[in-house]
């Protein structure tokens, strides 16, 4: 076990541009955490990866594949792998829960 974060960032364009606006807004970030905060993260799972790397590489190849999709498959994958050790922390709130991360 070792003390750091393992973190996934995602960019989703900001919804609600003003009117008139021609530019688009600025893309806002996502954060996911492998772990709690303050709580040790494991190093391998069983296949001998990262238990969060692991859940990460399971996730993308659903398809489709929404935000929304992502964030409750990456948690329940993330406990999976690291047998209930790591639960994940995800955004709370998103802009747009139906945005699509595939190109299908």
């Amino acid at each position: 076990m070792i003390r750091r974060a393992f973190l996934c960032g995602l960019m989703a364009t900001a919804a609600g541009a003003a009117v008139g606006q021609t530019m688009p807004a600025a893309p806002l970030p996502l954060f996911y955490y492998a772990g709690q905060a303050g709580r040790l993260t494991q190093d391998r799972d069983r296949q001998g990866g990262n238990p969060f790397a692991s859940a990460l590489v399971e996730v993308l190849q659903h398809h489709p594949l929404t935000l929304e999709d992502f964030g409750g498959r990456l948690a329940a994958a993330n406990a999976k792998y690291s047998n209930g050790w790591h639960q994940l922390q995800k955004p709370r709130k998103l802009l747009d829960p139906k945005w699509r991360l595939d190109d299908d």
